[in-house]
């Protein structure tokens, strides 16, 4: 939160790197709740039943404990 520099690399499903996978330097920032429905909106939208297919388990892993954060990345 005091600094705003990110790192994104290219992963597969589990996280893992490929050595000499590509990179990209960026800025991110946290998105307000308004602005966090829209994205996840747009997420549904764009990946369908495979977006409620993960979104689904974690809701209910969550119980509402944790409200959902957005983040927004600008390269």
């Amino acid at each position: 939160r005091n600094n705003g520099k990110v790192v994104v690399t290219v992963c597969d499903v589990r996280g893992r790197i490929a050595e000499g996978a590509p990179s990209a330097e960026g800025e991110a920032r946290l998105l307000d709740d308004d602005r966090t429905r829209a994205a996840r909106k747009l997420l549904a939208r764009k990946y369908t039943w495979k977006f409620w297919l993960v979104d689904w388990p974690a809701t209910i892993a969550r119980l509402g404990k944790r409200p959902h954060t957005g983040i927004a990345i600008t390269f």
